[in-house]
C-alpha cells in the first residue's frame, strides 16, 4: 500500500467516499456534501490531498490540513469495499512520512467514540487518545 499525491481526476473519488453512508454518519456535519460544496472546498482547501493505493488500485483518500507551523490534523476515509484489510493503518503510518515530509512535528484526529474501526486503526498506527467522546489522537512525528 502506497500513498500517491492526488489530482484532479481524484476529485470525484474524494467526493464518492466523503458521501458514503458510513463516512457521512461519523462527519462533522453528519450530512452529505454537494457538488457545489465538492467543488468549492477542492479548489480552495489547503489540505495535502492523498489516495492510498493497494495491490488492486485505489482503495482511500488521506487529507493532511495544517493546524499551525507544526501541527496537522490528518482525516481518513477507507471505501467500504476494502474496510477490514488494514489499509488504514497502513494509509495512517504512510501519512506519518508525508506529514514530516511538508514539515509537521505533531498530527492530530478527531474519532467518534463509537467509530470502532477507526479507533483500531489510529490506534494501531501509534496514535494516543487524549480526549474522551469525539476522540482528539495525537502523535509526535
Amino acid at each position: 500500500m502506497t500513498l500517491r499525491e492526488a489530482q484532479t481526476t481524484d476529485k470525484e473519488f474524494f467526493l464518492t467516499l466523503r458521501n458514503d453512508p458510513d463516512a457521512v454518519k461519523y462527519s462533522y456535519s453528519r450530512r452529505p456534501v454537494t457538488q457545489d460544496e465538492h467543488d468549492f472546498w477542492w479548489d480552495t482547501t489547503g489540505d495535502y490531498l492523498y489516495v492510498g493505493v493497494g495491490l488492486l488500485g485505489d482503495v482511500g483518500t488521506l487529507r493532511l490540513t495544517p493546524v499551525d507551523e507544526s501541527t496537522c490534523m490528518v482525516h481518513i476515509v477507507v471505501g467500504k469495499e476494502h474496510r477490514g484489510a488494514g489499509y488504514a493503518t497502513e494509509m495512517l503510518r504512510e501519512g506519518l512520512g508525508e506529514a514530516k515530509r511538508h514539515g509537521f512535528c505533531h498530527i492530530t484526529a478527531h474519532v467518534d467514540a463509537p467509530n470502532t474501526a477507526s479507533l483500531r486503526a489510529f490506534l494501531k498506527a501509534g496514535y494516543d487518545v487524549t480526549s474522551p467522546g469525539t476522540l482528539l489522537l495525537e502523535r509526535d512525528l
